[in-house]
């Protein structure tokens, strides 16, 4: 059977929330991303919905049973800016889950002084 055979992501959260910072602030997080399935995880591309946001990836390439880093980070001299709400989209070969939005959010007077 093909799904017994796929990859299959698990992440360690599903969306990400900043306390509030400063115009000269920026602040990361990592989600970790697991390959629970048999065959490697593709991490095919990486959206990010505005220029408040910069992502790094410690490996595009999962093997089965075992996992990767995606660093986010929040610029708070750019959230102002922006209309949209932050967040970040991953394009992979999960079967079940071939495009993962991770929503991020900043606490409301973030940015504001």
């Amino acid at each position: 059977d093909e799904l017994a055979q796929a990859p299959q992501l698990e992440m360690s959260a599903d969306s990400l929330h900043f306390e509030k910072m400063g115009l000269l602030n920026r602040k990361s997080a990592t989600i970790t991303l697991h390959n629970t399935g048999k065959n490697p995880l593709e991490i095919r591309a990486i959206q990010v919905t505005n220029r408040s946001l910069g992502v790094s990836l410690s490996n595009r390439k999962i093997a089965a049973g075992t996992s990767a880093k995606l660093k986010i980070t929040v610029y708070g001299k750019y959230l102002k800016q922006v209309k949209n709400k932050p967040r970040v989209v991953l394009i992979t070969n999960d079967p079940q889950m071939p495009k993962v939005i991770v929503p991020i959010s900043v606490a409301e007077d973030a940015a504001r002084k």
